[in-house]
């Protein structure tokens, strides 16, 4: 008869996941005769999957643009810059920045914003060779190194190819960062 149960499911590879492919089998009641059924169950939205976080390019942190994976760094000191003003809250902003005086008198979430200079912020260049598990393994490579970057910075620039075309734009979370690179494809360079 019908039956309910969990069904957890570990996609091996980063990308889209639009299906899911199902074998069912059973040798219900007796045992006696085994049966099998492939089952594709269509989801009902799609589902990115974000590559694992590799071990970040120790050359990348360091400002080297050796490799795949370009990155264009220059270190900043412990502050931002001076304090430029408040703007309103955007997803991904750190909770820490909120401004509570600001935010009371407007009624909405607003956040601190200082002046920072274009160049402080950190740049990953990211060129997959492929879309199997080379291109896999660079992007493991990148999420690693932008991880290593977002725990010493806001934001981190990222760029990649996605199937719409070039994305050079900032990263504020991990999050972020993963669902860029699941989207990401191969054989182009980002254009800025």
């Amino acid at each position: 008869g019908p039956g309910a149960g969990l069904l957890e499911l570990v996609p091996d590879r980063r990308g889209q996941i639009l299906t899911v492919t199902v074998v069912v089998g059973s040798a219900a009641p007796f045992g006696l005769l085994w049966w099998r059924k492939r089952v594709v169950v269509p989801l009902a939205r799609p589902l990115w999957v974000a590559p694992v976080a590799g071990v970040p390019d120790p050359a990348m942190l360091a400002g080297s643009t050796i490799g795949a994976v370009l990155e264009r760094h220059q270190p900043r000191g412990a502050r931002f810059g001076e304090p430029r003003g408040v703007r309103p809250y955007e997803a991904g902003d750190p909770r820490n920045l909120v401004h509570w005086p600001a935010t009371a008198h407007r009624g909405e979430l607003m956040v601190r914003e200082a002046e920072r200079p274009e160049a402080a912020v950190p740049e990953v260049w990211v060129v997959l060779p492929d879309d199997g598990p080379n291109g896999d393994a660079v992007a493991q490579r990148a999420l690693g190194t932008v991880l290593a970057l977002l725990a010493r910075t806001h934001p981190v620039m990222l760029a990649t190819v996605e199937r719409d075309g070039s994305r050079v734009e900032p990263v504020y979370s991990p999050t972020d960062a993963g669902r860029r690179l699941a989207r990401a494809v191969a054989n182009r360079a980002p254009v800025r």
